[in-house]
């Protein structure tokens, strides 16, 4: 009975494996369909399809994909996608879990997929073509020209509070004694960004806005954690405490 048991569980996590790999590979190895429209053809408008590889990576592994490469930079993911394009070249392909990616590592190669061919990513990239007006919005405010008033004004802003910001790390440092220069920096960038989109500056000793800058900082550091939960979903299960931590107050 025990064994008819260990042999059922056996075969069960093997085809699941199998049917994982399958999956992965089948990713892998197609090809990708891209418009194009041909002159020679009779029909007006006519729009013919061309098949082209994948760009190349790494072979994955079943159910994780090539998740345990990028464990060897948990440190420096940055580092890992470097080294990465060291190997297969500025433009290479990922695979998290199931999900397939396209890893581009060349600051023209960002420019042509982002700017030229982002109708060649809907779907993949939703936002470029979707939002491309809130995109340039975003770019006038926030990456100006010098010669731009929004550049003027960013640029007083920034100096005006770092007088703010010098006054304070004076108020703070003590002779001989260590002290928490990121929650000042956090403070400091907070209210640039406060002053500039709502002309709304806080003082540093503001309750809410210490809570507020806290919160944000709770955000962007779970943002940018890459947990295996973003890329396999069959682990929220494992992952649900750690959630309901984030949702119901700041990790410790």
């Amino acid at each position: 009975m025990l064994a008819a048991l260990i042999y059922t569980i056996f075969a069960i996590l093997l085809s699941v494996l199998a049917t994982s790999y399958i999956c992965i590979l089948y990713g892998v190895k197609r090809r990708v369909l891209q418009a194009v429209k041909t002159k020679n053809s009779t029909e007006i408008n006519h729009i013919a399809y061309q098949k082209y590889n994948q760009a190349p990576g790494p072979r994955p592994w079943p159910i994780i994909g090539n998740l345990h490469l990028l464990d060897r930079y948990r440190d420096s993911p940055f580092a890992g996608f470097t080294a990465f394009a060291q190997q297969y070249g500025d433009i290479y392909s990922l695979t998290f879990g199931h999900t397939r990616c396209l890893v581009v590592n060349n600051l023209e190669l960002i420019r042509e997929v982002l700017n030229q061919n982002g109708k060649q990513f809907v779907g993949t990239l939703r936002l470029v073509t979707a939002a491309a007006e809130e995109m340039n919005l975003a770019r006038r405010h926030c990456s100006p020209r010098e010669s731009s008033s929004f550049y003027m004004k960013m640029s007083q802003i920034g100096c005006e509070e770092m007088e703010h910001w010098n006054r304070e790390l004076g108020n703070q440092l003590v002779p001989g004694e260590p002290i928490n220069i990121k929650t000042l920096v956090l403070k400091a960038c907070a209210n640039m960004f406060s002053q500039y989109m709502c002309s709304l500056r806080f003082d540093y000793d503001d309750v809410d806005f210490q809570q507020i800058v806290q919160y944000f900082d709770e955000i962007f550091w779970e943002i940018n954690q890459g947990h295996p939960l973003d890329f396999l979903p069959w682990l929220y299960p494992f992952y649900q405490r750690h959630l309901n931590k984030i949702i119901t107050g700041p990790r410790p």
